[in-house]
């Protein structure tokens, strides 16, 4: 008996899988990353509320005049915050529950159609099937009748 006897049944080696790359955490993050950007642009967006008194931007709807102070660097970079975190929320919220509903919508409607098909498909077979149970009805063996005791 040989080595090459010996270890010829041997299990072959286990080979490691492949690692997946998953998405998920880098989603979370960037949700958190997001919501921070959002908390740190509202907070120093209230900070400097109270800076933007003055004769810097006055807006007129319909008029009614709101004055805002003068922006400075502050106040911008404040505002373009605000603004990118209202852009992430609309893109990470609104857009996918707008498809959501949408996907939800036609799916619904391919439903009720499916379902209006078959309630026509079944009245339209009706006298068949009535058909088909009286001739069951007159074919079938008939039972044996029981004794009374």
């Amino acid at each position: 008996m040989t080595d090459e006897d010996i270890t010829a049944f041997r299990a072959a080696p286990v080979q490691a899988r492949p690692r997946r790359r998953r998405i998920w955490p880098w989603v979370l993050g960037a949700l958190l990353l997001f919501g921070v950007l959002a908390a740190g642009a509202l907070t120093l967006l209230v900070s400097t509320l109270s800076d933007w008194t003055g004769d810097g931007v006055n807006l007129s709807i319909n008029d009614e005049v709101i004055e805002l102070g003068h922006l400075h660097g502050g106040h911008a970079a404040a505002t373009l915050l605000l603004v990118l975190a209202v852009v992430a929320i609309v893109v990470l919220v609104v857009v996918p529950l707008a498809l959501a509903i949408a996907l939800l919508g036609a799916t619904v409607g391919v439903a009720a159609a499916l379902f209006a098909a078959a309630v026509v498909l079944a009245v339209a077979c009706s006298p068949l099937l009535l058909i088909a149970g009286l001739v069951w009805l007159i074919v079938r063996p008939r039972r044996a009748p029981t004794l009374a005791a």
